[in-house]
């Protein structure tokens, strides 16, 4: 997993549609159009971070890890 503190950027040159899901498949942030994410409220723990593009096909999926 990638470990973060209190953001993530996303790099992208197309627009993106971000969700951030718990472990458990519960939608914990989901965002249109980018390109920071602040996680420093969440808990320390494993993430799942997932990229669509404008037509929804999904173009990424990374595992997050928070830590503190």
């Amino acid at each position: 997993p990638n470990p973060a503190s209190s953001s993530v950027y996303i790099l992208s040159e197309e627009l993106l549609y971000v969700s951030l899901l718990g472990v458990d498949g519960r939608i914990i942030v989901q965002s249109a159009r980018i390109d920071q994410l602040d996680i420093s409220s969440l808990s320390s723990g494993v993430y799942i971070l997932t990229a669509r593009d404008i037509k929804g096909r999904l173009v990424a999926v990374e595992r997050l890890m928070k830590i503190e």
